[in-house]
């Protein structure tokens, strides 16, 4: 009995395990990221939201590759805009997008399985270029 109390007590006592947002790689630059799938949270993005944290971003996944849209519909902050490809390879790059584009769309001229939105300055920040990699394993 007393080894069960123990073992109870213990169980107690150990921290429970959080769960953490995953973390993605741009050029040595760690990101957190909310990762977005459902068609209807792709399609809200960003928008109303009055800022991003530092050193956070969002990663739209897509079911299959495409030419994806991206648009600042209520939009507060600017942003830069990155989509990648299945292989994640940077394939192409909006910089510094502000709301007032709206409702101008953007789209690269291949195919991507990813777009990744950051705080504008992000790409200069960390030097990001068309052709770099970023690991997407999740």
């Amino acid at each position: 009995m007393i080894k069960v109390i123990f073992l109870v007590f213990l169980f107690l006592l150990l921290p429970l395990r959080e769960e953490r947002p995953p973390l993605l790689q741009v050029n040595d630059f760690p990101l957190i990221i909310e990762v977005v799938s459902k068609r209807e949270d792709r399609v809200k993005g960003l928008s109303g939201r009055e800022y991003l944290p530092k050193g956070e971003a969002m990663l739209f996944v897509f079911e299959e590759e495409g030419r994806h849209s991206i648009w600042m519909k209520d939009m507060y902050f600017s942003i830069d805009i990155i989509w990648i490809s299945k292989e994640g390879e940077v394939i192409y790059i909006k910089e510094e997008v502000s709301p007032e584009t709206f409702p101008e769309a953007f789209s690269p001229k291949e195919k991507a399985k990813y777009v990744l939105e950051t705080n504008a300055g992000f790409v200069k920040k960390v030097n990001l270029k068309v052709g770099d990699k970023i690991e997407i394993n999740f």
